[in-house]
């Protein structure tokens, strides 16, 4: 799956961090693109349920807005699901 994120105020470093990779906030960065605003990264995910969120400056945490945010969070965060088939 690719991941598509717009980002306003604009960000300098953007970080998809999850269940999928121990929500490290360094394994799994996302890459500008040449929009303004929009960072892309491709995941390759078994078939599963996940919860991620994305770190954006290594400070601020936000929902993936295309896909639903989880009912409850253990650290407080916007966490988003996504269910890979």
């Amino acid at each position: 799956r690719t991941v598509l994120l717009r980002v306003s105020p604009p960000a300098t470093r953007v970080v998809v961090v999850g269940d999928f990779n121990d929500w490290s906030p360094v394994a799994t960065p996302l890459r500008p693109s040449p929009s303004p605003g929009v960072w892309t990264v491709e995941l390759h995910l078994k078939p599963g349920r996940y919860h991620y969120s994305f770190l954006l400056d290594g400070r601020r945490w936000v929902s993936d807005p295309a896909e639903p945010r989880a009912a409850e969070s253990d650290f407080g965060a916007p966490v988003s699901v996504l269910t890979v088939s």
